[in-house]
């Protein structure tokens, strides 16, 4: 088969390789840094229309290269991008910056196929088609229909608030985005408010327990309530704690394992708390990687917590903070958490820590509405846009914060999604995930 060339807005295709416009000739690569954000290369292409036909394909190339210029600052304009077969039938695209036509013969002499250099400016990367990713977890494997995914992971069969994203199927040689979809399957008036994306490919995936339950820390307060209550607690159970004055009041800590430590590898991690109970006004929290409750060795920026929230940023830290390439086996540490207030007086009830890893990291809120039942969610970071379909249409009303998610080629990743709301023990959304595979060269 033969190579081909095309540029396309989506609306409007120029193809150069198609015998009826044109011949593609000639590419000729730059030579930019590998670390640069575009590359500029050469196209030489031999036209074959009559000279209306010419003259045409020459004005829509102007008009796609203007778009692309006039995009820089107007993102709500269509991309435009150069597509490249290589013989195979696969068409890889990128997204083109500035584009400029040099003619090495006129257009309009007899007799002649006029001949064009095309100086095109692109994305440093070369993306396939989008392709759907096979999700698995405790509620099914290589799943493309929809995969059911719970706020929380307490070991009950299913409770996975996470999906397992096999390397095999992410091909390419460069880090790619997604296309996220959650769509919210728990019948309930109260809807899914914020969605938190964490992604693990350097701390262990597939068996990194990255759930600290409140009932199994040690010392402080009370384990409540007597009998587990699955349907409002994760793993049924909390912790009540007296909330102090003192901020370095210690009052409960997990034991964090060489074993864990070593799963942790140094990565950083972002603290989710989910609370049994609503904070009082004006109360404070801070974690503490200390030993042994004797040498504190890390504690976190004082966070103050919302009165109107159960789940609760408490910001980021490495874990471990030191010796994560030492070779051998690491001495437990102790994570402590505690809380304060001005008055004091009020006891705090915490159901779980959550670690989320830091290789990639996203935060999706919504301005007005939240997710209603069967509303979907759409995070396509691919095409940096994000919304709600839901009733009559798709509504834009989300606020991101954080990077992109991005999964390595031939990486076995985890990626932990929480979407929080009322009854998150029992809460369900349903999660599908796409990407284009990305290629630096063709």
């Amino acid at each position: 088969m033969s190579v081909g060339l095309r540029f396309t807005n989506g609306t409007v295709t120029v193809n150069l390789s198609d015998l009826t416009r044109g011949i593609f000739v000639e590419h000729r690569p730059g030579n930019e840094p590998s670390g640069a954000d575009t590359e500029m290369d050469v196209y030489i292409v031999r036209l074959t229309g009559d000279r209306a036909a010419n003259l045409t394909t020459v004005h829509d190339l102007n008009k796609l290269f203007e778009q692309a210029r006039e995009r820089k600052g107007k993102p709500f304009l269509a991309r435009v991008f150069i597509e490249r077969d290589l013989g195979d039938g696969t068409w890889w695209r990128s997204e083109v910056r500035e584009g400029q036509i040099l003619l090495t013969d006129t257009i309009d002499r007899l007799g002649r196929s006029p001949q064009l250099e095309i100086v095109v400016s692109r994305m440093n990367f070369w993306e396939g088609a989008e392709i759907q990713i096979p999700l698995s977890n405790g509620n099914g494997a290589n799943n493309t229909s929809g995969l059911t995914v719970y706020p929380i992971d307490d070991g009950q069969s299913g409770k996975d608030n996470w999906v397992d994203i096999s390397g095999a199927n992410v091909t390419g040689d460069l880090e790619a985005p997604i296309r996220f979809e959650l769509t919210n399957t728990y019948n309930n008036s109260n809807r899914t408010e914020t969605v938190f994306l964490s992604l693990n490919r350097n701390s262990s995936p597939a068996t990194f327990a990255h759930i600290l339950e409140g009932e199994n820390s040690n010392a402080g307060g009370s384990i409540l309530p007597g009998s587990p209550d699955y349907a409002s607690y994760s793993n049924g159970r909390y912790r009540e704690l007296p909330v102090f004055t003192n901020q370095y009041t210690y009052q409960m800590y997990w034991e964090l394992s060489g074993d864990f430590l070593g799963k942790a590898a140094g990565n950083d991690f972002h603290v989710l708390a989910r609370l049994a109970s609503s904070p009082e006004n004006d109360t404070w929290a801070k974690l503490f990687l200390s030993i042994e409750g004797l040498t504190t060795i890390y504690e976190s920026t004082p966070v103050l917590l919302s009165t109107f929230a159960r789940l609760q940023e408490l910001g980021s830290l490495r874990v471990p903070p030191y010796l994560w390439k030492l070779g051998e086996t690491i001495a437990p540490l102790r994570l402590y958490i505690t809380f304060w207030r001005s008055g004091g007086g009020v006891n705090q009830a915490i159901d779980y820590l959550q670690l989320c890893p830091l290789d990639g990291y996203r935060k999706i809120s919504h301005v007005g509405y939240n997710i209603g039942y069967n509303a979907r969610l759409v995070d396509n970071q691919i095409e940096d846009m994000a919304y709600v379909a839901w009733g009559a249409g798709a509504y834009g009303y989300q606020v991101i914060y954080g990077d992109k998610i991005y999964l390595q080629p031939g990486v076995n990743q985890r990626l932990y999604i929480v979407a929080t709301g009322s009854a998150m023990p029992v809460r369900t959304s349903s999660v599908k995930i796409w990407y284009r595979p990305r290629r630096r060269s063709l």
